[in-house]
């Protein structure tokens, strides 16, 4: 298992109060159900490897989980998908496009991986029994087309419900497929080959899908929309692991408030730089050191909130949200706690879990609304920045009156405070009118109006702080989409190597580029060295 999933097992008890692994400090092998278990940085989260199928049964008739087993090399082309409870088996092959089968018939395939899916959706078959996998030999066999795994993307199962959601959406619209394509512009061949189940639709799709029939975005969605980090990224975090659980060396010295917090300074002006992977070569010994320290929650917040952030730029989401938890907890008031789910609701939209950042999102503005007249800046500047959060879910969830009010809401935030703030230092974080005015170039980016991106881009000043934060590296990332939907791909190209030479490592780490010099690539014959070195610069997939 992966150290952070063991990790996160190791805190939990049973009935009795004792520790269902061991001692969550122990170090070497633990046990879990009864099975040896080793971690290993190189599993990805959510994922285990077993020695035999004997060896999965044991875990899979306790867990709801998503097997994949193989009996010959090309793990892609050899899988079988089994959901807990019997609902659906499926087995593909390179031979055959679909081969039905039931568990027992597989349980002579060796088990390459077992592999836990948050909120996956059963189709639960009446009176069917609701144990585990093992031993429900009444299974209704459900047809799925093959699944092939790209790196760096993340897949679930194929979505037949993901599938049944937008064809019944369609229905209710009255519109047929050709409609559909017509209204959205998603080509008549991709909408049948998505309700067919055959792939899961990027978010971006499925707004266009919303706004042609007139509904949220989140109706039609069934699966989270991210990338999971590429091998350079998840090398650079292998030492950081351990010591999210205690298990670093520990120093000659004993650590100091002073010294940790000497180090956070540089850390800020590290991150200002765009110089991540020395960020995250500090973090095991910060870590380290921060929990050595007696009394120094404050520190210990700051740490995690970091820690934290970074986990969600690089797109570890699972270990993002371990963190955050963490981090909470040791936050000292409901305003600290706020810069938390600030980071939290960052990594929300980024998997594409627009309710779940929505609903978080309001009601923490709700519970910490200041009174302008009376608040500090820095609680109206971080209840502004929730309003702006609650926008960004909104266009993407095709909700343009809420879009609206929540900007009208940071606006006022924005003027109560009057310029632009730091709304936490440490990250780089800001609020205020300039602020605004880039969510605000975003959402018209999105809702497909780029002329009025670009018309805000022409008016924001240069910020006096954090000229090269994310915030403005992201509002050129907007302005590079908005020429490229107006088909100016020359000036998308020129602010996107303008971005690349201010801060490659943050950009390589955003999906959102990708994305725009993907659809550059698609209209061109033939692509330019400088195209070329981008492409490789921002790992574009082929």
């Amino acid at each position: 298992m992966n150290p952070i999933d063991l990790g996160n097992v190791r805190l939990l008890r049973n009935s009795l109060g004792d520790y269902i692994v061991g001692p969550p400090a122990q170090t070497g092998v633990g046990m879990l159900w009864e099975l040896k278990v080793v971690d290993s940085p190189t599993m990805p989260l959510g994922t285990m490897l077993m020695g035999n199928s004997d060896l999965a049964a044991r875990v899979f008739i306790r867990q709801n989980m998503f097997v994949m087993s193989s009996n010959a090399p090309g793990f892609a082309k050899h899988i079988t998908s089994s959901v807990v409870n019997g609902e659906v088996d499926h087995r593909c092959d390179s031979t055959r496009r679909d081969v039905h089968s039931d568990w027992p018939g597989q349980r002579n395939g060796k088990l390459d991986r077992l592999r836990a899916v948050r909120g996956y959706v059963n189709r639960r078959t009446p009176g069917k029994p609701q144990g585990g996998l093992v031993g429900s030999t009444g299974a209704t066999v459900t047809s799925m087309p093959c699944l092939h795994l790209p790196i760096g993307r993340s897949v679930g199962a194929m979505s037949v419900v993901g599938a049944e959601r937008l064809k019944n959406a369609r229905k209710r619209a009255a519109m047929t497929q050709r409609d559909l394509a017509a209204a959205s512009g998603v080509s008549l061949s991709q909408i049948r080959k998505i309700e067919q189940g055959e792939y899961e639709p990027r978010l971006e799709t499925l707004r266009m899908f919303a706004v042609a029939m007139n509904i949220r975005t989140s109706q039609l969605q069934e699966v989270p929309d991210y990338q999971v980090p590429d091998i350079d990224t998840s090398t650079q975090w292998e030492a950081v692991f351990p010591a999210l659980f205690g298990k670093a060396p520990q120093p000659d010295e004993p650590a100091t408030a002073a010294g940790v917090q000497a180090v956070l300074d540089g850390v800020q002006a590290m991150i200002s730089a765009d110089r991540y992977r020395e960020v995250t070569a500090l973090l095991p010994s910060l870590l380290r050191d921060v929990d050595s320290l007696g009394d120094a929650r404050a520190i210990r917040f700051r740490v995690l909130n970091l820690t934290a952030s970074l986990l969600a730029q690089t797109r570890q989401f699972d270990a993002a949200d371990m963190v955050l938890s963490r981090a909470i907890d040791a936050a000292e008031n409901a305003i600290e706690a706020a810069t938390v789910i600030d980071t939290m609701l960052w990594a929300l939209l980024r998997q594409g879990r627009l309710d779940d950042a929505r609903s978080m999102a309001i009601k923490w503005a709700d519970d910490i609304e200041p009174r302008f007249s009376r608040a500090s800046l820095q609680t109206v500047a971080i209840w502004g920045r929730l309003w702006l959060k609650i926008a960004n879910a909104a266009v993407r969830d095709n909700q343009p009156g809420e879009v609206e009010d929540a900007l009208s809401m940071a606006r006022a935030a924005a003027y109560r405070i009057g310029r632009d703030i730091y709304a936490e230092r440490l990250l780089g974080r800001t609020f205020g009118p300039l602020e605004v005015a880039y969510i605000s170039a975003e959402s018209f980016v999105i809702a497909g109006e780029p002329e009025k991106t670009l018309a805000i881009a022409g008016q924001v000043p240069i910020p006096a702080i954090e000229p090269t934060g994310a915030s403005r590296l992201r509002h050129r990332l907007d302005v590079a989409n908005a020429h490229t939907q107006l088909g100016h791909y020359g000036d998308a190209l020129d602010e996107m190597r303008r971005v690349q030479r201010i801060a490659p490592e943050w950009l390589v780490q955003q999906r959102y580029s990708r994305d725009i010099l993907g659809k550059i690539v698609a209209k061109r014959r033939t692509l330019t060295p400088e195209m070329r070195e981008l492409a490789n610069g921002i790992q574009l997939e082929y």
